[in-house]
Protein backbone atom coordinates (compact mmCIF):
# COMPACT_ATOMS: atom_id res chain seq x y z
CA UNK A 1 0.00 0.00 0.00
CA UNK A 2 0.91 3.63 -0.80
CA UNK A 3 0.35 7.13 -1.72
CA UNK A 4 2.60 8.98 -3.99
CA UNK A 5 2.99 12.67 -4.29
CA UNK A 6 3.32 13.34 -8.03
CA UNK A 7 3.82 16.24 -9.55
CA UNK A 8 2.90 16.96 -13.59
CA UNK A 9 4.41 19.90 -15.64
CA UNK A 10 1.61 21.49 -17.56
CA UNK A 11 4.04 24.16 -20.09
CA UNK A 12 2.27 27.23 -18.29
CA UNK A 13 4.73 27.90 -15.52
CA UNK A 14 2.92 25.92 -13.26
CA UNK A 15 3.52 22.19 -11.70
CA UNK A 16 0.62 20.48 -10.74
CA UNK A 17 0.29 18.29 -7.52
CA UNK A 18 -1.82 14.98 -7.08
CA UNK A 19 -1.86 12.33 -5.19
CA UNK A 20 -1.37 8.62 -6.32
CA UNK A 21 -3.13 5.92 -4.78
CA UNK A 22 -1.54 2.14 -4.69
CA UNK A 23 -3.95 0.48 -2.60
CA UNK A 24 -4.30 -3.70 -2.34
CA UNK A 25 -6.82 -5.44 -4.68
CA UNK A 26 -7.82 -1.81 -6.39
CA UNK A 27 -6.30 0.03 -9.41
CA UNK A 28 -4.29 2.32 -9.44
CA UNK A 29 -5.89 6.19 -8.75
CA UNK A 30 -5.39 9.72 -8.58
CA UNK A 31 -6.21 12.61 -7.26
CA UNK A 32 -6.16 15.94 -7.36
CA UNK A 33 -4.52 18.18 -4.90
CA UNK A 34 -5.90 21.86 -6.27
CA UNK A 35 -2.10 22.50 -5.58
CA UNK A 36 0.82 23.76 -7.71
CA UNK A 37 4.12 25.10 -7.98
CA UNK A 38 5.65 27.27 -9.96
CA UNK A 39 8.19 25.39 -12.15
CA UNK A 40 11.18 28.20 -12.25
CA UNK A 41 10.36 30.42 -9.02
CA UNK A 42 11.47 34.58 -10.23
CA UNK A 43 11.48 36.25 -6.46
CA UNK A 44 11.48 35.09 -2.96
CA UNK A 45 7.67 35.54 -2.67
CA UNK A 46 7.04 32.46 -5.34
CA UNK A 47 10.02 30.58 -3.60
CA UNK A 48 8.03 30.95 -0.27
CA UNK A 49 4.77 29.90 -1.87
CA UNK A 50 7.04 26.59 -3.44
CA UNK A 51 8.04 25.45 0.24
CA UNK A 52 4.85 26.19 1.82
CA UNK A 53 2.92 24.09 -1.34
CA UNK A 54 5.30 21.14 -0.43
CA UNK A 55 4.26 21.21 2.94
CA UNK A 56 0.37 20.80 2.53
CA UNK A 57 0.98 18.81 -0.37
CA UNK A 58 2.86 16.37 2.25
CA UNK A 59 0.04 17.21 5.36
CA UNK A 60 -2.72 15.57 2.58
CA UNK A 61 -1.00 12.92 1.80
CA UNK A 62 -0.20 12.28 5.67
CA UNK A 63 -4.04 12.71 6.31
CA UNK A 64 -4.68 10.07 3.41
CA UNK A 65 -2.32 7.95 4.83
CA UNK A 66 -3.90 8.06 8.01
CA UNK A 67 -7.32 7.78 6.72
CA UNK A 68 -6.76 4.63 5.05
CA UNK A 69 -5.01 2.66 7.75
CA UNK A 70 -7.32 4.04 10.28
CA UNK A 71 -10.05 2.10 8.11
CA UNK A 72 -7.61 -1.11 7.87
CA UNK A 73 -7.55 -0.93 11.50
CA UNK A 74 -10.55 0.81 12.64
CA UNK A 75 -9.29 4.18 14.28
CA UNK A 76 -10.54 7.73 15.05
CA UNK A 77 -9.01 9.96 12.32
CA UNK A 78 -8.40 12.89 14.08
CA UNK A 79 -4.40 14.68 12.67
CA UNK A 80 -6.49 17.46 10.73
CA UNK A 81 -7.07 19.16 13.91
CA UNK A 82 -4.18 20.07 14.49
CA UNK A 83 -3.59 22.07 11.39
CA UNK A 84 -3.07 26.02 11.76
CA UNK A 85 -6.75 27.15 9.68
CA UNK A 86 -4.88 30.80 9.14
CA UNK A 87 -1.86 28.98 7.04
CA UNK A 88 -4.45 27.30 5.21
CA UNK A 89 -6.57 30.50 4.36
CA UNK A 90 -3.27 31.97 3.19
CA UNK A 91 -2.33 29.41 0.70
CA UNK A 92 -5.94 29.46 -0.84
CA UNK A 93 -5.15 33.31 -0.90
CA UNK A 94 -2.42 32.99 -3.07
CA UNK A 95 -4.56 30.77 -5.19
CA UNK A 96 -6.97 33.54 -6.02
CA UNK A 97 -3.96 36.00 -6.72
CA UNK A 98 -5.69 35.99 -10.23
CA UNK A 99 -8.93 38.02 -9.76
CA UNK A 100 -7.76 41.35 -7.95
CA UNK A 101 -11.45 41.74 -6.69
CA UNK A 102 -12.21 38.41 -5.58
CA UNK A 103 -8.85 38.80 -3.99
CA UNK A 104 -9.48 41.47 -2.01
CA UNK A 105 -12.69 39.99 -0.04
CA UNK A 106 -10.70 36.91 0.50
CA UNK A 107 -8.10 39.14 2.46
CA UNK A 108 -11.30 41.07 3.96
CA UNK A 109 -12.75 37.70 4.83
CA UNK A 110 -9.56 36.36 6.67
CA UNK A 111 -8.83 40.19 8.87
CA UNK A 112 -12.30 39.84 10.06
CA UNK A 113 -12.07 36.13 11.28
CA UNK A 114 -8.62 36.95 13.20
CA UNK A 115 -10.44 40.17 14.61
CA UNK A 116 -13.04 37.78 15.49
CA UNK A 117 -10.53 34.61 17.01
CA UNK A 118 -7.21 36.32 17.86
CA UNK A 119 -4.52 33.91 18.02
CA UNK A 120 -3.97 30.57 17.01
CA UNK A 121 -7.01 28.57 14.99
CA UNK A 122 -6.37 25.47 14.31
CA UNK A 123 -9.36 23.21 12.33
CA UNK A 124 -10.25 21.36 15.86
CA UNK A 125 -11.57 25.36 16.53
CA UNK A 126 -13.20 25.50 13.48
CA UNK A 127 -16.56 23.09 14.26
CA UNK A 128 -20.18 24.25 13.89
CA UNK A 129 -20.99 26.52 17.01
CA UNK A 130 -17.76 29.02 15.76
CA UNK A 131 -19.52 29.08 12.01
CA UNK A 132 -22.56 29.99 13.82
CA UNK A 133 -20.67 32.64 16.53
CA UNK A 134 -18.00 33.91 13.09
CA UNK A 135 -21.51 34.19 11.39
CA UNK A 136 -23.10 36.27 14.09
CA UNK A 137 -20.19 38.32 14.99
CA UNK A 138 -20.75 39.64 11.16
CA UNK A 139 -23.88 40.43 11.61
CA UNK A 140 -24.38 42.15 14.72
CA UNK A 141 -20.86 43.07 16.24
CA UNK A 142 -18.96 44.17 13.55
CA UNK A 143 -18.15 47.67 13.12
CA UNK A 144 -15.67 49.80 10.40
CA UNK A 145 -13.32 52.11 10.40
CA UNK A 146 -16.08 54.33 10.07
CA UNK A 147 -18.37 53.18 12.95
CA UNK A 148 -20.48 51.53 10.42
CA UNK A 149 -22.54 48.02 10.37
CA UNK A 150 -20.96 45.88 7.53
CA UNK A 151 -23.25 46.45 4.06
CA UNK A 152 -25.39 43.34 3.42
CA UNK A 153 -23.63 42.01 0.58
CA UNK A 154 -20.40 42.41 2.53
CA UNK A 155 -21.58 40.18 5.10
CA UNK A 156 -22.94 37.86 2.12
CA UNK A 157 -19.40 37.68 0.39
CA UNK A 158 -17.40 37.77 3.63
CA UNK A 159 -18.93 34.32 4.95
CA UNK A 160 -19.69 32.66 1.37
CA UNK A 161 -15.45 32.98 1.26
CA UNK A 162 -15.33 31.68 4.66
CA UNK A 163 -17.41 28.55 3.59
CA UNK A 164 -15.97 28.21 0.32
CA UNK A 165 -12.29 27.44 2.12
CA UNK A 166 -13.94 25.08 4.92
CA UNK A 167 -15.64 23.60 1.76
CA UNK A 168 -11.90 23.15 0.09
CA UNK A 169 -10.58 21.76 2.95
CA UNK A 170 -12.80 19.03 2.41
CA UNK A 171 -12.04 18.36 -1.39
CA UNK A 172 -8.88 18.29 -0.42
CA UNK A 173 -9.14 16.08 2.29
CA UNK A 174 -8.11 17.99 5.54
CA UNK A 175 -11.57 18.15 6.77
CA UNK A 176 -13.68 15.03 6.67
CA UNK A 177 -16.98 16.88 7.59
CA UNK A 178 -18.03 20.84 6.76
CA UNK A 179 -18.79 22.53 9.90
CA UNK A 180 -20.73 24.76 7.56
CA UNK A 181 -22.81 22.13 5.82
CA UNK A 182 -26.16 22.82 7.69
CA UNK A 183 -25.87 26.74 8.30
CA UNK A 184 -27.51 29.24 5.59
CA UNK A 185 -25.42 32.01 4.38
CA UNK A 186 -26.39 35.69 3.53
CA UNK A 187 -28.77 36.55 1.37
CA UNK A 188 -27.67 39.35 -1.49
CA UNK A 189 -28.18 43.18 -0.36
CA UNK A 190 -30.50 44.80 -2.85
CA UNK A 191 -27.80 47.17 -5.64
CA UNK A 192 -29.32 50.48 -6.15
CA UNK A 193 -28.08 51.94 -9.29
CA UNK A 194 -29.15 55.70 -10.88
CA UNK A 195 -29.23 56.45 -13.83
Amino acid sequence: MSIILRQKDQGTGKIYIHLEFNLPGEKRRRKSTGLYLFSKPKNPTERKHNREIKELAEAIKSQYLIKVKNKEFGFNDDTHQKLDFYKYLDLLLRKKSDSLGNLGNWKSMKKHLQNFHNGELLFRDVNQTFVLNFKEYLDKELVTKNKQRLSQNSKQSYFAKFKAALKEAVRQGILTKDPSLNIQGFKDGDSQREF
